[in-house]
């Protein structure tokens, strides 16, 4: 693991204590948190730098080239970036289907599936019941796991 300096957080340190202090709510929000525990426990996180808050607010069009802005310095693995593109897209709903599609287009440019996957249930856990966008998320959410 790389070492943490007060500009790069690494997100070992924080993910357990978000997942720790949500409410799960609803019963669809225990089940979801009760998985996404599951599934960081099982993860070895690696160490690269992250934005941190990447995802379609954040990126700007520069001219002909694009730039993120605001970001969160983080040190974790890429596939942790991914899950705010799932549920953040400019314009569109959350579904099974876009979920797919967007999963598939990270995956050409080389991130691990598997790990998006998980991602997004674990990071969805912690934002989801919170009433970010309710049980509809969370069924998909659950769909995309494999």
């Amino acid at each position: 693991m790389a070492p943490c300096g007060a500009a790069f957080r690494w997100i070992g340190d924080h993910v357990p204590r978000w997942l720790t202090n949500t409410a799960p709510g609803s019963l669809p929000g225990r089940r979801l948190l009760a998985r996404a525990v599951e599934l960081y426990n099982r993860l070895e996180i690696s160490s690269s730098t992250l934005h941190g808050d990447l995802h379609h607010h954040n990126i700007l069009d520069a001219g002909g080239r694009y730039v993120a802005i605001d970001p969160k310095p983080m040190l974790g693995e890429a596939e942790f970036d991914v899950p705010p593109f799932l549920w953040n897209a400019v314009g569109s709903r959350m579904t099974v289907e876009a979920t797919e599609r967007r999963l598939d287009a990270f995956a050409a440019a080389g991130l691990d599936q598997a790990r998006m996957r998980a991602w997004a249930l674990i990071r969805g856990a912690y934002l989801t019941v919170g009433d970010w966008v309710g049980d509809h998320a969370i069924e998909i959410l659950e769909a995309i796991q494999l």
